[in-house]
């Protein structure tokens, strides 16, 4: 409605999509979205000067990578975005979701070590087959414990659990940091975040998102924290996951007015 033509696709393995995201890194990732915007550089109707990237969540990860390679990136907007360290992210959503499920402060500082050690585990053992067994080991002490909550990030069995640990996207995830990607990028750039987000901490990573793009000597940088809103972008009561489906509205009316804005000052 605002004239600005949007190219969405589905992620690896979902839908028509071919191949599988746990074989898959972020910069696999950034490619997909290369592609598609050499895509829509084919298109007449598209103005192959103005073309950025928008991503939620991991897409804010795979959104400035991608224009760190491509230097023909118009603008970037992340939604609920990430300027820290992956196992940090990891132990901050540790923290915040163990809060909203109304655990006490010593199951959630419990939980916040034994997960510390399976990501330093991820991080640092590099012979699969150790890997695998010291995850078990964790694992199951963690139920000898009664702190089995610890896992529940990611829901399912020990070995399903251990499954994704020791997956290529995991394990690229945990140890990236996107300040290697932000500090490329002097393309114009709108962070916005909810405030009720509990998966990706909004003021830290804001602040972080600001810190490395100046160190690129970016001069077009906007940072925007949205009152009632969670980490999907719904206008939402709370950011608890839970509540998700219970929002009519599946994207907040008032952030997709600022991105229309934004790109309409800044882009055309």
């Amino acid at each position: 409605k605002q004239g600005i033509a949007v190219l969405r696709a589905d992620d690896r393995g979902i839908g028509g999509s071919e191949g599988d995201i746990y074989n898959s890194t972020l910069e696999d990732f950034a490619y997909d979205a290369l592609a598609g915007f050499n895509f829509l550089k084919s298109l007449a109707e598209v103005n192959p000067d103005k073309i950025g990237f928008i991503g939620n969540s991991e897409g804010t990860l795979v959104g400035p990578l991608a224009a760190s390679i491509n230097k023909e990136t118009a603008f970037i907007i992340t939604l609920g975005g990430i300027g820290i360290p992956g196992d940090e992210v990891i132990l901050d959503q540790v923290n915040a979701i163990g809060k909203l499920s109304n655990f006490d402060t010593e199951t959630i500082s419990k939980i916040k070590d034994q997960t510390s050690k399976m990501l330093e585990l991820v991080k640092t053992e590099p012979d699969s087959i150790a890997l695998v067994q010291k995850l078990k080991n964790s694992l199951n002490d963690n139920k000898r414990s009664k702190i089995d909550k610890s896992l529940f990030l990611i829901p399912g069995s020990v070995e399903e659990q251990i499954k994704i640990f020791t997956s290529i996207w995991y394990k690229y995830q945990v140890r990236y940091n996107p300040a290697i990607s932000l500090q490329q990028i002097n393309s114009p750039f709108l962070a916005l975040h909810g405030d009720m987000d509990p998966f990706v901490a909004p003021d830290k990573n804001l602040n972080a998102i600001s810190k490395h793009l100046k160190k690129a000597g970016n001069k077009n940088i906007t940072t925007i924290k949205l009152k009632g809103v969670n980490h999907i972008f719904q206008d939402a009561q709370s950011g608890s996951p839970a509540d998700y489906n219970k929002n009519k509205i599946s994207f907040s009316p008032r952030a997709l007015k600022i991105i229309g804005d934004w790109i309409d000052k800044t882009i055309k």
